[in-house]
């Protein structure tokens, strides 16, 4: 029986630990009976489903350290794979290894970094191409970036997409908005988030309508954040709301209610929040970049991440949907996002961990 070690440090996180949370636990269970599992640095994000035989390993180290590159290898003795849902790999081990690419923003965004931080990016993004007998991409558009910014890799790459969790299809759709109405922005407030323009944005028609601008996620603690929120905040007073991070609970009742997502974006590898508003019936307003356009489709209204004129039409109109517009339109939204299961894309990456096991 093959044995296959698995990166789990991240799974607490957002972004990489939603990916780590959903797939893990799915293919573990598309894999049991076949695979051995020890599960490196678990502490109980994910609930392991019954079946696979498996173990924890306690592991630590910080990411992005020095640490994780002299003590992860001892931890990997005797596997026959190694599963890394971000780019960081041990450097010295050789044990066959599938990671999962989710941007490659240190590359693409030098100004958001420090000197070293890019440095280590460029040598783990090299290290990682020469080295992984498999690449997982989570869109068409990081591939083509990694590509272009780093280089093909030596092993095969396959796209699996992000899913959407399943509690989001059962919430009724809503006919109107909640009242006093809200636009709602999901993320945190750093330059290529593009936050700035939004609030910029909302401050020119705020005169000329009800609602108000929430924004939710964290919004303290980055060394590169585009402004404080006590300066976003002031653009409009009292009309724009930094929530600071919610719960999974109240994030489902501010999508519900939000007149419409407003995804302002310069640079993703993804973007499951206007996904999530599509699974949730909610119109869509994002910035027309590639990987949103690859995940929305048409069901999303686009607008440059350089023009608030186009960002302030696109708010007017969908704040002046009707009841049957925002159904018809939420419905539409709803099936386009049925096409991204974390069912479909861990059986994917359950074929792709298989065949670097059996290499």
């Amino acid at each position: 029986m093959k044995t296959l070690a698995i990166d789990c440090r991240m799974a607490r996180m957002s972004g990489i630990g939603v990916y780590l949370r959903n797939l893990a636990p799915l293919c573990m269970g598309l894999l049991a009976g076949s695979v051995k599992f020890r599960l490196l640095g678990y502490d109980g994000a994910f609930r392991v489903p019954k079946g696979p035989s498996w173990e924890a390993a306690p592991f630590d180290a910080p990411i992005y350290s020095i640490a994780e590159q002299y003590r992860m290898p001892p931890l990997l003795r005797g596997k026959d794979a190694l599963w890394l849902p971000h780019y960081p790999v041990p450097l010295v081990a050789r044990t066959p290894l599938v990671a999962t690419i989710h941007d490659v923003a240190h590359l693409a965004l030098p100004d958001l970094f420090t000197g070293v931080q890019k440095v280590y990016a460029r040598l783990m993004f090299q290290a990682v191409r020469r080295k992984a007998a498999e690449l997982l991409f989570v869109s068409e558009f990081s591939r083509q970036e990694f590509l272009r910014r780093v280089g093909a890799p030596r092993g095969g790459m396959t796209v699996t997409h992000n899913g959407v969790d399943q509690d989001w299809f059962k919430l009724p759709l809503a006919h109107e908005p909640a009242r006093p109405p809200y636009f709602l922005a999901i993320g945190n407030i750093k330059p290529h988030k593009n936050i700035h323009l939004l609030c910029q944005t909302f401050a020119h028609i705020a005169e000329q309508c009800d609602a108000d601008l929430v924004l939710a996620g964290e919004y303290s603690g980055f060394r590169s954040a585009e402004a404080s929120t006590e300066i976003l905040a002031a653009i409009c007073p009292g009309r724009i709301k930094f929530t600071g991070p919610v719960e999974q609970e109240e994030l489902v009742r501010l999508m519900c209610g939000a007149t419409a997502l407003v995804f302002p974006s310069r640079y993703e590898g993804f973007g499951l929040p206007p996904l999530e508003a599509l699974a949730a019936g909610v119109p869509v307003i994002a910035s027309n970049i590639p990987p949103v356009r690859e995940v929305c489709g048409e069901h999303a209204r686009y607008f440059s991440p350089d023009s608030e004129e186009q960002l302030a039409q696109a708010m007017l109109e969908t704040l002046a949907f009707s009841p049957q517009d925002r159904r018809q339109r939420g419905e539409a939204g709803r099936a386009h996002a049925r096409q991204f299961s974390w069912v479909h894309t861990a059986e994917t990456t359950a074929q792709v961990l298989k065949k670097a096991l059996e290499a």
